[in-house]
């Protein structure tokens, strides 16, 4: 009876073991997958904050570049409205057969 006991012992002592293994194999794989899955995400929220950065950066150009050509635009502008009356009063006086002096319309033009 004893060394049945002990057989039965050593059965269930064996089995915990093997259910030992595949537990410890189980958990190496699920942690596996764990830093495989962290990596992973890790990597493709890289890649977004780096996407942000460029788009953000690609933003602001194209909007200081706007900023520019619109100030610049409205500088051609002003300088348009400003020489309107004396290109207009030079071909008036080119039309009435005024001469002007060359002097003149750069003093004026300025």
């Amino acid at each position: 009876m004893l060394k049945i006991r002990n057989d039965e012992l050593y059965q269930v002592y064996k089995y915990l073991i093997e259910i030992n293994c595949k537990l410890h194999s189980h958990l190496n794989q699920i942690n596996d997958e764990q830093e495989y899955i962290l990596a992973k995400t890790q990597s493709k929220i890289l890649n977004f904050e780096n996407e942000i950065k460029y788009r953000t950066r690609k933003y602001y150009n194209l909007y200081y570049k706007t900023k520019i050509y619109k100030q610049n635009i409205m500088n051609r502008v002003q300088k348009i409205q400003t020489l309107a009356p004396n290109f207009k009063k030079y071909v008036t006086d080119i039309v009435n057969d005024t001469r002007i002096i060359k002097n003149e319309l750069d003093v004026q033009l300025q």
